[in-house]
């Protein structure tokens, strides 16, 4: 439930309301389920595409891997080579979340990476959008039901946005 006030859309410009006719919306509605299908069509093959293409080169790389070879290539067609790298993991879960974090502000991780806590700490805390989204609407509705109008610091007003959403 969003508890938003007028002044949350205070920056919505009205629009002018026109006669459309019962016609022109069917046609754009049916222009829409038809572009609908044929992106769904077009996007399955893609999909089925990518799967096979994944599992050509997991053949290949289990060639490459049991004839030893780090590289491969054949005249008129380019190659590939195989290498080993590590890869890290966001940390899972509050708790092990916490412990990076507070790593990141510890005076070795900060000496490593030439860097004042602070600092460290805002180039590498992030969140997306989605979570953006739905952390503030929440911050803001929970206050709501305690009567309290939140401003949330750092975060700049929120901007009403006319959507579409499908419907059956």
């Amino acid at each position: 439930m969003n508890d938003f006030t007028d002044e949350d859309f205070e920056n919505v410009t009205p629009t002018e309301i026109e006669d459309i006719s019962v016609g022109e919306l069917d046609a754009a509605l049916v222009a829409i389920k038809e572009t609908e299908a044929d992106y769904k069509a077009k996007k399955d093959i893609s999909t089925e595409a990518y799967w096979k293409l994944e599992a050509a080169k997991a053949e290949f790389m289990s060639l490459m891997k049991r004839s030893g070879k780090k590289k491969w290539s054949v005249a008129g067609h380019g190659g590939y080579s195989i290498h080993d790298e590590l890869k890290f993991r966001v940390p899972d879960g509050p708790e092990n979340k916490e412990k990076f974090f507070k790593f990141l502000r510890s005076e070795t991780a900060c000496k490593l990476l030439q860097s004042d806590p602070k600092d460290v700490f805002l180039a590498y805390a992030s969140i997306n959008a989605q979570t953006m989204n739905s952390l503030c609407k929440k911050l803001k509705s929970l206050a709501a039901e305690d009567g309290v109008d939140l401003e949330l610091p750092g975060v700049m007003a929120p901007q009403a946005e006319t959507k579409m959403r499908k419907t059956k």
